[in-house]
Parts: C-alpha cells; sequence; structure tokens
C-alpha cells in the first residue's frame, strides 16, 4: 500500500498537499498509485499522522490519537504513520483490516518500508540469510510470521504496529478478541441474502472508486458468490479466469459459463496449462521477488497481461472462502502472529498481492474481511457443514443443480503433475543455495522424488516448489555464486 524511507534524525517533512507524496529532506511517503488509495496528513501537537488507505483517515477530527485506535479501526484498509521529530520517533500502525504485504528494516537511523520485498532487501547494505526462517517457510510454507528470509527484514500484519526509536523497533501484535462462536437462527433468518449484502457492502467503496474492477472467477463456490454480491454494484463486470484442459476443465467451462450468463459478465479466459510453475522460477523477472507469491504466478501475469481490456485498476477475488465454514480458524501455531482471520486466508491473501499490484491493479478480496469472517462464525454449524452456506447462496442465485454438484474436481493439481513430466529437477537444483548454504537436505529430497518416479505425489511437488522457490528469492537478492553468499 506504500514505500517509505525515513531518518530518524530528519523527521521534519515538507509537505505537499497534492496526495501523491510526502517529502523529507532525505525521505518519503509514497502511496500506491490507485484510485483506491489516498494520503493524508493530520498535524498533531505531539506528532504529525501521515494515512495511507481505502478511505478517508479514520481519526482525522481527534486532537490527538493513539496508534492502538488505527490497529483495531476494521471497516476499511490504512495504515498510519505517526512522525515524532522531537522525539525521533516513528510509529506505524496496520488496520485489523488488510491483505497486502508490508515490509520493513531499521538500518542504523533509516527505515525502509514497503509493499515490495526487494526494495527493503536493497536497504541493507549487508544481506545476510536468516537459516531459521528459510527452515520454518520448508516446513510450513508461507506463514505468518514476523522474521522474513533475510535477516533485518520483518512484516507488519493486519492490526499490528511497531515503534521505532533510537533503541530499535519494537512490534505489537494484533490483540486477542472474543472469537464469535456458532449460534442459531431466528424465525425467518435468511443467512444466504444476509451473506450477499455483507459482501456487497464489503466491496461497494471500491467498485465505486474503479474505472475497470476485474472479477476473479474459477466458477468454485467461492468466486461465484463474490461475482453475485458484485453484480449487485456495478453491471455487466469484466471477469476472467484460468481454464483447465482434459474433462475436468470441460466441466469447469460449462459452469462458468453458467455464471456468466446468469450475470451478463464479460469474460476473458486464458488456460492454465500454458505455464510451467517450476520453469517460471527460473526466467528473469517478477517470480523470483518474494517468498509470499503464487505457485501459478506466471499464468495469472499471463492471464492479466493478455486481458483486452488494459485500463483495469481494481482485482476481486474469492480467496478466502474455504476457511469461512471451517471452526477454530482462530487458533494460532507458536511461530504464527496473532490473527482474527484464518491465518491461510491472510496469507493466502498476501501471496496474490503482489502479482496484480506490480501492474497498478488493487486487489480486494472481501472473503478475508473481519466482518464477513465473524458473521459466518456466528452461523449454525448445520448451515457451515459441508459449505452448504455457499450452496444455498449459490441455488437461491439461480443457478443449476450440475454446477452446485460437479462430478470433478477442479484444482491446479495436475498443472504441478504434468509440469513434473516436463520438468528436470536434477538440473533446477544442480547450483543450489540452499544446498550450498546447508539451509536443507536437497539431495534427500530428490532422492524421494526419483523414488516416487511415475507416481510422485502432490505433497513431493510441493516441497520440490518450495525449495526451488526460495532457492531462486535468495539467488536473485544475495547474487550468485554460493562461495560467496553471507549466512547467519
Amino acid at each position: 500500500m506504500l514505500s517509505l524511507r525515513l531518518a530518524l534524525s530528519d523527521l521534519e517533512p515538507s509537505i505537499q498537499d497534492n496526495a501523491q507524496r510526502a517529502i523529507f529532506r532525505d525521505g518519503y511517503i509514497v502511496p500506491f498509485q490507485s484510485p483506491q488509495i489516498q494520503l493524508s496528513l493530520k498535524r498533531r501537537p505531539d506528532a504529525y499522522t501521515f494515512w495511507v488507505g481505502e478511505g478517508d483517515d479514520p481519526h482525522s477530527s481527534q486532537v490527538t490519537v493513539h496508534e492502538d485506535s488505527y490497529r483495531k479501526f476494521e471497516p476499511y484498509s490504512g495504515v498510519a504513520i505517526l512522525v515524532n521529530p522531537d522525539a525521533r520517533q516513528v510509529r506505524i500502525a496496520r488496520t485489523v483490516t488488510g491483505t497486502f504485504p508490508l515490509f520493513i528494516t531499521l538500518q542504523g537511523d533509516r527505515i525502509t518500508a514497503s509493499w515490495k520485498f526487494e526494495e527493503v532487501a536493497r536497504a541493507i547494505p549487508c544481506l545476510r540469510v536468516n537459516v531459521d526462517a528459510c527452515r520454518l517457510f520448508l516446513d510450513q510454507g508461507d506463514a505468518a510470521v514476523r522474521d522474513q528470509i533475510l535477516e533485518g527484514v520483518s512484516m507488519i500484519w493486519p492490526g499490528e504496529s511497531v515503534m521505532i526509536d533510537s533503541t530499535g523497533m519494537r512490534f505489537k501484535q494484533s490483540d486477542p478478541v472474543e472469537i464469535v462462536l456458532p449460534s442459531t437462527f431466528a424465525d425467518g433468518a435468511k443467512a444466504t441474502e444476509a451473506f450477499l449484502d455483507l459482501i456487497s457492502e464489503v466491496l461497494a467503496p471500491s467498485i465505486e472508486r474503479s474505472e475497470e474492477p476485474l472479477m476473479e472467477l474459477s466458477g468454485g463456490l467461492d468466486s461465484s458468490c463474490v461475482a453475485i454480491a458484485a453484480s449487485r454494484i456495478r453491471t455487466p463486470l469484466q471477469s476472467y479466469g484460468l481454464l483447465h484442459d482434459g474433462i475436468s476443465g470441460r466441466q469447469q467451462k460449462a459452469r462458468r459459463d453458467e455464471i456468466i450468463g446468469l450475470l451478463s459478465l464479460v469474460d476473458n479466459a486464458y488456460p492454465s496449462y500454458e505455464t510451467s510453475p517450476f520453469n517460471c522460477l527460473r526466467e528473469v523477472g517478477e517470480c523470483q521477488n518474494t517468498m509470499y507469491d503464487d505457485a501459478y504466478r506466471l499464468a495469472f501475469m499471463k492471464a492479466i497481461d493478455s486481458h483486452p481490456v488494459h485500463n483495469i485498476d481494481l482485482l476481486i477475488s474469492g480467496i478466502g472462502g474455504d476457511e469461512l465454514t471451517m471452526t477454530n480458524t482462530y487458533v494460532r501455531q507458536d511461530w504464527e502472529v496473532e490473527s482474527r482471520v484464518c491465518q491461510s486466508s491472510i496469507v493466502a491473501a498476501v501471496g496474490r498481492a503482489d502479482v496484480f499490484m506490480r501492474r497498478g491493479i488493487w486487489p480486494v478480496h472481501p472473503l478475508v474481511h473481519p466482518w464477513i469472517v465473524d458473521f459466518c462464525r456466528a452461523l449454525p454449524q448445520a448451515i457451515r457443514s459441508k459449505r452448504l452456506l455457499h450452496v444455498l447462496t449459490l441455488a437461491r442465485a439461480g443457478l443449476s443443480d450440475g454446477f452446485l454438484f460437479p462430478s470433478h474436481k477442479e484444482n491446479f493439481g495436475k498443472v504441478i503433475l504434468r509440469d513434473a513430466w516436463l520438468t528436470d529437477f536434477e538440473d533446477i537444483f544442480a547450483d543450489s543455495v540452499i544446498a550450498d548454504m546447508k539451509i536443507a537436505r536437497v539431495d534427500v529430497l530428490l532422492q524421494q522424488a526419483r523414488e516416487e518416479g511415475s507416481w510422485i505425489s502432490i505433497e513431493t511437488l510441493g516441497r520440490l516448489f518450495s525449495y526451488a522457490k526460495l532457492d531462486a528469492v535468495l539467488k536473485k537478492h544475495l547474487g550468485r555464486t554460493a562461495n560467496h553468499l553471507s549466512s547467519a
């Protein structure tokens, strides 16, 4: 949502009221350039307060304000930067709502923060690998963790704040909250209608600000529910989707055609199988910048870049729907930061943000919004079971039984399985950073892949991709050869 560079020794801003950036003598605050995002300033007795967010500064009328007031704000996403030149102190707070990455580092007295991982990494004079963070990634995949794969790079997650002064950085996690528990229906209750109303309420401000919104439509339950809610606000909407091949692809096309016709969407489909998850890591470009990414990024990139509409500025997705009807999604592992929303939903949304933001497109994931998460947690278990809420919502919207109960699974599993037939894993790991630095036993994983042979499992392929992804990102940021890499 922003890029920031500030020196604690020089925090007096030169105010520019064009809403494009705030300038310091040797620093800046620059918002993500989008009609969805605005920058504002409030001069207060104790600090300058810069607000970068999807709507107005929610506390602009207050004479004094604490960063906790921003951390607990729910309606829309934003970041508050409280700058105190006299105390040489900066406080950064994220609202509890938000699904973009925000990395940060403090080097000497210089703060660098950005949604771009490489921008923060470049601010570190001598990069060193955080071996523990790398091993955690290989063991758990992307996760909501503080420390990143390079020493000195941290993440500020939704609902968190960080205070920075001459003594360093001190983070405050999202506050533990009372978790909404399942209840019972009142007579005549229509949860499906309320579900759509709430999604529309969350989406309406973004769609109304957008010149050309784009609906990401897989044809699954989640994106279809979101598409119905979005179409209540604007019609016709542009849509796109990655289309599989084979028998599941034929089914997916028929199901997508049905909802496209129902909602009068203007659609563009792109084949999911024309890109290689593994080979994309070897191409020079975007796929080696960050660990918070999608294995099928290259397909999404090409689908967006080839879209006939070129002024897209908003992406709407159904990420997070899988977790809405699960139980105990508030449980955290010891190594995860606190959050009101299911961690896998937040991490998935953050992992999709980069590909769109690099194209000037602001991504919105309404099913990750705390209001919708709490609404679904309050529903009786009977309507949450087996995603009945989604099924009933779509049935009442007029979709067929064949749409609601497809015969074949539609997912990306076969894409990466096909890629395994075309990929020489020995070649991919012939020059491996993580092997040379003893971060992981690449040879053991390759031996397992050899033993599985033609029947290689999705689980093994997932591990191979994680190893290859970490290799690619470390090589890009540290420079290669391995003999010259610094390690913890």
